[in-house]
């Protein structure tokens, strides 16, 4: 181990016993249904790969790159993306669905029969559509919904920052062209 390999090691050390307990409650407040041993395991994993990434600051930015790598790791741990396939859409409230149930669109405006029945055929139409696009433009579109920056997105999937842009334009793009494919021409 060559010295500043060794000085490294202890600067996220002191790091660590700085900022483990904010950490955790920076990921609870992001995924407050999952169970406290699947955050303190995302954590753990984020304090790890921080080992293996010089390149991260031990500042407010290296914070933040922590708590977006601890975040997708307790999503990629977590029972609700264990039941998916890989580049399947979940979410929080989707994890009291039956395998291969469909979730329910929300009613917020309490409307009546015939329009929960449009609802729901435009529901699994968005869906079908988000099925068709490819996996990689389909998981950066989810990470951007969820608020991820391109960056931080860039750094999550291992592509280029020009990738992260092409997928979700080509996403954007295929999504539109399903979607209008679907219900025919607007006016």
């Amino acid at each position: 181990m060559t010295g500043s390999t060794r000085r490294r090691d202890q600067q996220v050390g002191t790091f660590f016993v700085t900022h483990a307990g904010r950490l955790q409650r920076a990921v609870r407040r992001h995924l407050n249904h999952v169970g406290d041993a699947l955050i303190e395991d995302a954590c753990q994993m984020a304090w790890t790969r921080l080992l293996q990434r010089p390149d991260i600051t031990l500042d407010a930015r290296g914070f933040g790159w922590l708590t977006t790598v601890a975040v997708h790791e307790a999503w990629r741990l977590g029972p609700v993306t264990q039941e998916q396939p890989a580049g399947a859409l979940t979410s929080p409230a989707d994890c009291n669905r039956k395998p291969g149930e469909r979730p329910e669109p929300a009613d917020t405006d309490h409307r009546g029969t015939a329009e929960r029945a449009l609802d729901h055929i435009e529901h699994d139409d968005r869906l079908q559509a988000m099925r068709a696009l490819k996996p990689s433009e389909r998981e950066a579109l989810y990470l951007n919904g969820l608020g991820y920056t391109y960056r931080e997105i860039m750094r999550l999937s291992g592509a280029t920052y020009t990738a992260v842009n092409r997928r979700i334009r080509e996403g954007r793009a295929a999504l539109r062209r399903q979607i209008s494919d679907d219900h025919g021409p607007r006016h």
